[in-house]
């Protein structure tokens, strides 16, 4: 009886693991993950020409892909602001990452007298409550909040419950690229048997990206679902 409900259990494990890839296979080749982290990373978006102060959200190691996006996206806005704002990067207690964070936005124009660090958020959460202790007044203060544009909408919702009256984001979008990224199969020699996918970018890229994006999306989604039943969006 005991291996029965053990192989039963087994079978409904892979079936449904087979149903849900298949299921994330199918949306990968529509635009259905794009629109959902684009939607994600726009719902608050940026409109405020002068802001008081820049709250970039760290998110990983530095150097890393998403620090470094971070970074670039907080550089841009600072840039565009007549009046500089004040720029505070929330990443966890880590002095060699901090201080690589604040070498790479002097290396982009901003003055080291407008950055400041707040060092004790872990999450999104803390990060809000320790922002709190640096900002004089969350009510009257205009926050843009820069960060990647699935982490957005979690992000401004969790700002706005802890207090902070005007807060909207910045998505740290990255550009497509505007190169030709096609090739000759046939030029390139190789196995003459294998099929052609030289001018197939949706094989060559959308899909795995999209699968990606699908993955980031629903782990922000049960984030979302987490921090509303904390009561903390």
């Amino acid at each position: 009886m005991a291996i029965r409900i053990i192989q039963k259990l087994i079978y409904t494990i892979v079936l449904s693991s087979g149903v849900i890839f298949l299921l994330m296979l199918s949306l990968s080749i529509t635009p259905l993950p794009f629109y959902t982290e684009r939607w994600l990373g726009l719902s608050h978006e940026h409109a405020d020409t002068a802001p008081h102060y820049l709250v970039m959200l760290g998110g990983g190691g530095m150097p890393g892909e998403a620090n470094l996006m971070r970074l670039y996206a907080t550089a841009l806005v600072y840039e565009k602001c007549t009046v500089k704002p004040k720029i505070i990067i929330s990443h966890p207690t880590d002095s060699i990452e901090m201080g690589l964070m604040i070498k790479e936005l002097i290396l982009k124009g901003v003055r080291q007298n407008d950055i400041l660090t707040e060092d004790v958020g872990s999450n999104t959460r803390s990060q809000a409550l320790g922002v709190m202790q640096i900002i004089d007044s969350i009510g009257k203060s205009k926050v843009v909040l820069i960060s990647s544009p699935t982490h957005m909408y979690r992000a401004v919702k969790t700002f706005r419950k802890a207090g902070f009256k005007q807060v909207t984001g910045q998505s740290a979008f990255e550009d497509i690229t505007k190169i030709r990224l096609h090739f000759s199969d046939e030029k390139l020699g190789g196995n003459k048997h294998i099929p052609s996918i030289g001018n197939n970018l949706s094989i060559r890229y959308n899909i795995w990206n999209y699968l990606q994006l699908e993955i980031q999306c629903m782990r922000e989604f049960v984030a979302i679902f987490y921090y509303w039943t904390k009561n903390w969006i």
